[in-house]
């Protein structure tokens, strides 16, 4: 846990965990406080990353709509050409 901490720069109460534990640990140990003080910041860490997860969902989500609207707008106008083209066609051959 501290480890993960560490690397991913979670802070306890505005501190590292190796500075919260230097800090109100007893020969590197917390007692219950400390723990939960240390379980409250990998919560509100995790929560965090749960948002922003769903904020690059609705992201994507946002994108596939507005691309299956091009792609419906592209494959109206291919099917006009379409006819004009074969409009054009008749008109040349008959």
């Amino acid at each position: 846990v501290i480890k993960y901490m560490r690397d991913n720069g979670i802070l306890v109460n505005g501190m590292t965990i190796d500075q919260y534990i230097a800090k109100y640990g007893v020969k590197g140990k917390l007692d219950k406080g400390g723990l939960q003080a240390v379980k409250a910041a990998l919560d509100n860490d995790a929560n965090r990353n749960t948002d922003l997860m769903s904020q690059g969902q609705l992201t994507i989500q946002k994108m596939s709509q507005q691309l299956n609207a091009v792609l419906t707008q592209l494959t109206g106008l291919i099917s006009k050409w379409g006819e004009i083209s074969s409009m054009i066609a008749q008109k040349t051959y008959s």
